[in-house]
């Protein structure tokens, strides 16, 4: 209920996150092989070509950065995943860790 009565700190976060989602959100349609899905949630679902496993999988071994995987939504499956809307910062770091993965990526022989 305290939250709910936080009007100071509702306002800022609405002030926050009307800039933080549209930044990431753009950053992560300029990654080849993601194509995000706006919604009125503070995350965002994002569609691979590929599944998710091995890049959820490089993120963390890699950045130590865990990204949800939408397993668990049958109607989605392993070609999905979503991110929570976070700080400059931390968007900033997940959105340069999912770049140097799927260069990576590419650039492993198959």
């Amino acid at each position: 209920m305290a939250a709910l009565d936080d009007e100071g700190f509702q306002s800022e976060t609405h002030r926050w996150l009307a800039t933080a989602k549209p930044q990431l959100f753009q950053g992560l349609t300029e990654l080849p092989e993601l194509y995000p899905i706006l919604g009125a949630a503070n995350f965002i679902l994002v569609r691979c070509d590929e599944s998710v496993m091995a890049l959820q999988e490089a993120l963390l071994k890699r950045h130590r950065i865990l990204i949800r995987d939408c397993m668990s939504f049958a109607e989605l499956g392993d070609r999905f995943f979503r991110v929570a809307v976070r700080t400059e910062v931390e968007n900033d770091r997940l959105l340069q860790a999912l770049s140097d993965v799927l260069e990576h990526n590419r650039n492993v022989p198959q």
